[in-house]
């Protein structure tokens, strides 16, 4: 998720992560970063599952709070990823990728036209066609992302 806005805090990010996968007891057993798409939609299907155990125990408050977790966690976070990363995948020449990116996509939609803050706050720089952190401005030197997708 970092790699897509390098105006992000790469701190803040991974507590925030951190934090959601605590709160849920998400440990994945794997070699990525707990940005990394893998990673994210492995929580996401977790919370989901975690939401479907609940409603069979009758266990409507905690399948309420997860389903809540879930939804949240798809528009701070994987919405943010899945358009950039589908189009470089549909860029690849690697069809089964560019068909998971695709997926990927149509799964957790865009961003929300509502939702006009990446992940940490920061503002984008114009319209929903475009994938923007920060107030970066192109030739400065503090870095930031804009990527047509």
């Amino acid at each position: 998720e970092v790699s897509y806005c390098d105006a992000l805090q790469y701190g803040s990010l991974m507590s925030e992560l951190r934090t959601y996968y605590d709160a849920f007891g998400y440990q994945p057993r794997t070699g990525e970063a707990p940005d990394h798409v893998s990673v994210e939609t492995g929580f996401r299907s977790f919370l989901r599952m975690k939401e479907a155990f609940a409603r069979e125990t009758g266990d409507s408050e905690h399948a309420s709070v997860t389903a809540e977790a879930a939804e949240r966690f798809r528009q701070e976070h994987l919405c943010w990823v899945a358009g950039p990363l589908a189009a470089r995948l549909a860029d690849s020449g690697l069809g089964y990728l560019a068909d998971a990116g695709e997926a990927l996509l149509k799964r957790v939609g865009p961003i929300p036209q509502t939702n006009t803050e990446t992940p940490g706050g920061l503002r984008l720089l114009s319209g929903e066609s475009t994938f923007s952190c920060g107030d970066f401005q192109p030739g400065e030197a503090e870095g930031g992302c804009a990527e047509t997708v």
